[in-house]
């Protein structure tokens, strides 16, 4: 008897980030915010804020959009200051070239994981749980 599994295929990128997320460590503590863009249908934009003792706050500023090809691709913005914006594709599947890289955000039940893959390796970006949002 063969027997079929069904697999439910991911959720798209903005539906996994959307809502409050924290990441507690020993030094700081860095919470994102991921919210619909009101003007534009279908961006998502994120907010990270890091927390640490006797060190000033860092901000980033995040989006979630598709490009001129339908693609979903995550952007960094002011990645090297003001102006210096920075955007990957997002991996939507086990396959694909990461040229140019890529970014891949694993949402699993309350975590969520968002790393860029590059010739140069992995960043992680968050890594955190859910939190509520205030």
């Amino acid at each position: 008897m063969v027997v079929a599994c069904a697999t439910t295929p991911p959720e798209p990128p903005p539906e996994r980030v959307h809502g409050c997320w924290i990441a507690r460590g020993d030094e700081a503590t860095t919470t994102f915010r991921w919210l619909p863009n009101r003007d534009e249908g279908g961006r998502m934009e994120g907010v990270a804020m890091q927390y640490g003792r006797g060190a000033p706050r860092q901000f980033g500023r995040y989006a979630l959009e598709t490009n001129a090809q339908g693609e979903w691709q995550f952007c960094q913005f002011d990645a090297d200051g003001p102006g210096g914006n920075l955007c990957w594709r997002v991996a939507q599947s086990g396959t694909g070239s990461l040229e140019g890289g890529r970014a891949f955000i694993d949402q699993h039940d309350e975590r969520l994981r968002i790393s860029v893959v590059t010739a140069e390796g992995e960043r992680l970006i968050f890594d955190g749980r859910r939190d509520g949002c205030d």
